[in-house]
Order: structure tokens, then C-alpha cells, then sequence
């Protein structure tokens, strides 16, 4: 489970790091998508991380939804951000390291849960 946080938590960093720098970009209208992914995928990475903070015993009903979620959230944030890391923007290939990073703990944490 801390590996989940800690994926989280580094996945947030990364991705709103990246909206940003999206936002500040010359062609920053044609990087609506990146941006708004990027912020999607912020929000559900803060929300399981938040939850998976409390420890204890979290509830299976409300963490499987939340792992397909960041699953879903962080692959879509990644390979918006692969197109852009190709061409040359280091924010957005950091951003497509940390939600793949983010999508493989969450899949882990999935299939044991």
C-alpha cells in the first residue's frame, strides 16, 4: 500500500508540474488535452492517495473503484504526455514516467487487494 502512496503522491507532483508548463508553452492551446489530463489525473491520484493515507483497514468497496480510476486516469495522462515528451518537452516525459509509475502500483496494489 505505501508504494501505491508514495506513487501517488509523486504522480501528483509530476502531473501538475506539467499542466503547468503546458500552460506557459508558446503553443499552449493546442496542449488543452495534456492540460486538462494532467489535471484529471492529479485530482484521482490525490484522491486514492488521501484515502490510502488512513491506513488501517480501507474499505475493498471504495478502493477498487478508486484503483481503476488512477488506473485508467494515469494511463490516459501517459500516453497524452509520450506524444509530447517525443518532441522534445521534458515536463510531459516526466509526467508520462510518473503516471506509468503511478498505473503499475496501482495495478499491483488491484490484483492484491
Amino acid at each position: 500500500m505505501k508504494a501505491c502512496l508514495d506513487a501517488c503522491r509523486a504522480c501528483t507532483v509530476a502531473c501538475l508540474a506539467c499542466a503547468k508548463a503546458c500552460a506557459a508553452e508558446k503553443d499552449a492551446a493546442n496542449l488543452q488535452a495534456c492540460i486538462r489530463l494532467d489535471q484529471d489525473c492529479a485530482s484521482v491520484c490525490t484522491a486514492l492517495g488521501d484515502v490510502l493515507a488512513r491506513g488501517a483497514s480501507p474499505n475493498a468497496a471504495l478502493i477498487d473503484p478508486l484503483l481503476a480510476a488512477c488506473i485508467a486516469s494515469c494511463g490516459a495522462c501517459a500516453k497524452e504526455c509520450e506524444l509530447h515528451g517525443e518532441m522534445g518537452m521534458a515536463h510531459c516525459t516526466a509526467c508520462a514516467e510518473a503516471c506509468r509509475a503511478c498505473e503499475s502500483a496501482c495495478q499491483q496494489l488491484k490484483g492484491g487487494a
